[in-house]
């Protein structure tokens, strides 16, 4: 593999300096400032701009050549006319890294990067959105996770996509990241290089590539090379698979998409996981950043409706997701459980009439889970509706008894994705059974886990 650029300074940086710094709420050189301390570890600030003595209650200082120690990073909030006068000045007073927020044409944008490779510094942008690094509590960025979302989790996030950092952070709290990054134009530091970076962070489990194009194409593969040695699961969602997609992308973000036969063979040869949209990416992500090794045997579906139970044979087909086969003695043991109505098959519908629905719940996963060829216990229903209607709390509360039981994965999905009352779901999370969302998505999901 290719020597990487040291990206500490950028990604942990100790002191910061923010070029174009102003006191107006609203702009990048004022958030970005207030931003820095969210995730309760602010590194030493210095705000350069002659206009103001303070912001946010920070001395500021006129310009560069005031600046009381060479940062580890500057950031450049400055306008585009000033980006490279100000990146020029912060190189010089001996910043190792620089993030850019602001755009350049082609031009200057190559000679920013040539700018900053000569001085060794590591460079983010032009036209970024930033990082947020949960695991080293540092971020550089206007768009910060909401209060709740905040602590490090398993999933490295690098998108090509602005709109989509900007969400990404507060899309689901049961997204846990390690770091989120928008490498922009990646005149200095590339995806690749942010791929093998987050592959070298202790708490990394999976990778998710919003992906356009690929600026590197042998440090991509060397990327990929990595996460498979480590085995950590790369799932991708790359649009630009038809023309008018392409050109789209070209339009928009000034990108050329990737040859598609070219990286379809290059995520055969190395095991990534390619996502078809949007729900596919986040569903799959959650899944893999939990770790799971499932044993031999394929899944074990427990639901409370004939008509679940018909649509999830046909997605597990469609998606080549393997159903465990009950054994004969699990059949018995179920047939001993169920309404007289009801096939002691898998997948299995449970709903009968029975009062104490969250023990029978609990019971017949049990018996599920326990057959040999259950390898993962998959319970599916509607979770998300409100909490009016118990019906769905008492099948959770089954759920989460029989996972401390149970010596197998158990996961939870609910049906369809259109979910508004979240908090049964996040107390399922709590109570250690990871929900999932939408028929397809998680059984797309359990068949990237089985294949």
């Amino acid at each position: 593999m290719t020597s990487a650029p040291d990206l500490t300074p950028l990604f942990a940086p100790r002191s910061v300096a923010v070029f174009g710094a102003s006191a107006r709420p609203g702009r990048p050189g004022c958030d970005i400032i207030a931003a820095m301390d969210v995730l309760g570890s602010r590194p030493r600030v210095y705000p350069i701009t002659p206009r103001y003595e303070h912001i946010l209650g920070i001395p500021c200082l006129a310009d560069a050549a005031a600046l009381p120690e060479a940062v580890d990073l500057a950031v450049i909030a400055s306008g585009s006319a000033r980006i490279m006068s100000d990146a020029s000045a912060a190189l010089q007073a001996g910043a190792r890294a620089l993030h850019v927020l602001g755009d350049l044409e082609k031009e200057e944008c190559d000679a920013l990067g040539r700018l900053a490779a000569a001085h060794g510094a590591a460079l983010l942008g032009p036209n970024s959105v930033g990082f947020v690094n949960y695991a080293e509590r540092s971020l550089s960025s206007w768009v910060v996770p909401p209060e709740g979302q905040r602590s490090a989790g398993a999933i490295a996030l690098i998108l090509q996509s602005g709109a989509l950092f900007s969400y990404a952070n507060a899309v689901d709290p049961r997204l846990s990241f390690c770091l989120t990054m928008q490498p922009g134009r990646e005149a200095g530091v590339t995806l690749p290089d942010a791929l093998i970076h987050a592959l070298g962070m202790p708490g990394t489990k999976v990778v998710g590539l919003y992906l356009e194009t690929v600026s590197d194409g042998g440090r991509f593969l060397d990327g990929l090379a990595e996460a498979q040695r480590r085995s950590i699961p790369v799932v991708v969602l790359a649009p630009g698979r038809s023309p008018r997609a392409a050109e789209a992308i070209a339009t928009h973000a000034r990108r050329l998409a990737g040859s598609t036969a070219g990286l379809e063979a290059a995520f055969r040869r190395y095991g990534v996981i390619a996502t078809a949209t949007l729900d596919q990416f986040w569903c799959t992500l959650r899944l893999m950043s939990v770790g799971l090794e499932p044993g031999p045997g394929g899944v074990c579906v427990v639901t409370d409706s004939g008509a679940q139970r018909a649509m999830t044979i046909d997605a597990a087909a469609r998606e080549g997701v393997p159903l465990a086969s009950f054994s004969t003695g699990t059949q018995a043991r179920l047939r001993s459980l169920l309404a007289p109505d009801l096939e002691p098959q898998n997948p299995l519908d449970i709903w009968g009439g029975e009062e104490d629905l969250a023990q029978h719940t609990a019971d017949c996963l049990i018996a599920a889970l326990d057959d040999p060829n259950s390898a993962v216990g998959l319970i599916l229903t509607e979770f998300g509706v409100p909490e009016s209607d118990t019906f769905p709390t008492r099948m959770a509360d089954g759920a989460t008894k029989a996972a401390k039981a149970a010596g197998k994965p158990l996961l939870a999905a609910n049906f369809s994705t259109r979910h508004f009352s979240p908090s049964r779901m996040m107390r399922m999370e709590e109570a250690g059974v990871t929900v999932l969302d939408g028929l397809e998505t998680s059984l797309a999901a359990l068949g990237h886990l089985f294949g």
